[in-house]
């Protein structure tokens, strides 16, 4: 039978699409414009903000064949479920600190580091196995989630002694798999969780939720977080060491500026880190503090 096309749904994907477009081109570019100074950013700023809205009142004023439900944020599962997906990505934006020490201090080459990414998947593969087992003996979801920013705890952990002038490429695997694994915990069983008592109509409205946030908006909305925290804080860094060093006096004042550079790097990326790993542990403690009901196992 021919696949006919529902043309009265063509105009949400495209609000949809043109939204986060717009989000990701000023996410990925609004700390090079200098943000608002710049008339791009606030033009593709405008039109995603209108589309985000057209498209919020479509799904309102439809009838039937909606892309999301909104009432379905009055289930409890749902938004807890969605505001941990949403945390466990950001955590995992920490990977562009690992990236940038990798270019920094290691005297590996691309194609080295690029040989690298494939710790990943083997921490996946074991945050797999985690999840199974666990799932297996019907552990609560309280001790999953917890389990999962464990793992991303012990890789922030890591990290944050990591950061130094010089490090191998090979000291970097046990981060790489750890916070791979902690993330595919969450991607094996947030949905899971949230689809708990959810009824069969808003199944198609959770997996767009789940498929928006994890491929489009958190991942670039991540990057961009600690892209422009670990910035500022360089700068500040730079700023710093620059006042105690007096230039002038200095014979090889492009070694030395290389030198300040290098450490601003490393003091940001060691800030963040820090930072980072007592949000882990706060999220921890309110995953397990949550008014779980006694028959939500895996």
């Amino acid at each position: 039978e021919p696949f006919n096309v529902d043309w009265n749904r063509m105009a949400d994907m495209l609000l949809m699409g043109t939204f986060l477009v717009c989000l990701c081109y000023v996410s990925t570019f609004g700390k090079v414009l200098d943000w608002f100074d710049s008339t791009s950013i606030r033009i593709f700023s405008l039109i995603g903000f209108l589309s985000a809205i057209v498209f919020v009142m479509l799904q309102l004023l439809r009838k039937k064949n909606h892309y999301l439900l909104l009432d379905m944020f009055c289930y409890r599962n749902v938004w807890i479920a969605s505001i941990l997906f949403i945390v466990s990505i950001i955590f995992n934006s920490s990977n562009i600190l690992i990236t940038n020490l990798t270019h920094v201090a290691s005297p590996a080459n691309d194609m080295q580091i690029g040989e690298q990414s494939r710790w990943a998947i083997l921490g996946l593969f074991i945050g797999l196995a985690v999840s199974l087992w666990m799932a297996k003996r019907k552990m609560h979801f309280r001790s999953i989630f917890f389990t999962a920013f464990l793992f991303m705890g012990v890789s922030s952990i890591y990290m944050y002694f990591a950061f130094q002038n010089e490090i191998l490429l090979q000291q970097l695997i046990f981060p790489t798999v750890f916070v791979n694994a902690g993330l595919l915990i969450f991607y094996s069983v947030v949905a899971a969780f949230g689809m708990i008592k959810l009824p069969p109509k808003y199944l198609v409205s959770f997996v767009f939720v789940m498929i928006l946030t994890r491929n489009a908006m958190i991942p670039s909305i991540g990057n961009s977080i600690y892209s422009n925290w670990t910035y500022h804080r360089q700068q500040f860094y730079i700023e710093d060491f620059i006042s105690k060093v007096d230039l002038e006096k200095e014979n090889h004042l492009a070694e030395t500026m290389h030198s300040l550079v290098l450490q601003s790097n490393l003091a940001s990326w060691k800030e963040t880190t820090g930072y980072t790993i007592w949000m882990i542990i706060g999220m921890s403690i309110i995953t397990l503090i949550l008014p779980y009901h006694k028959e939500e196992t895996s």
